[in-house]
């Protein structure tokens, strides 16, 4: 497999790593969250049953938080950007989003319900590449850097 970083570097393209105090903080909020909710649920549950289904149910949810929050820091996520694409992916993988310049000029969109995220996009495409662990103040002076035109 080809290492992304050295061939965006060759590339002379721009690489933003992922901040690990925004993964941090999000997974481990997440994660003392469900484990406070286990420990309350079970001390709470009024029969065996109860208590059984809180310890499976919060339990995997802790669990699969802590796991999530492991492989993303044994596989940070980096953004590379030069002049005619803008990629993502985490070390010891494939690219996951790929935005081309020949698709027209990008804008930050936030999606989403209650909490939005936001999005980098790419006009005239549907791919989006999701900006809320990178600094996005970054992002986009490495996109302009790169002579990508930003639209509001």
């Amino acid at each position: 497999m080809v290492d992304e970083a050295s061939e965006f570097s060759s590339r002379s393209a721009i690489v933003i790593p992922e901040n690990a105090s925004s993964v941090n903080f999000t997974f481990g909020f997440l994660f003392v969250a469900f484990t406070a909710a286990l420990i309350r649920g079970h001390l709470g549950a009024e029969t065996d049953a109860g208590r059984l289904t809180v310890d499976i149910v919060v339990g995997i949810l802790s669990a699969g938080t802590l796991a999530t929050w492991i492989w993303s820091r044994r596989h940070p996520g980096r953004i590379g950007i030069s002049n005619t694409e803008i990629n993502q992916w985490h070390r010891g993988r494939t690219r996951s989003v790929r935005l081309l310049r020949s698709d027209g000029d990008l804008f930050i969109r936030f999606s989403g319900g209650k909490h939005p995220q936001p999005y980098l996009r790419v006009t005239g495409s549907d791919d989006a590449l999701l900006v809320s662990m990178y600094d996005r103040d970054e992002v986009v002076r490495a996109a302009i850097a790169s002579g990508w035109n930003f639209i509001s």
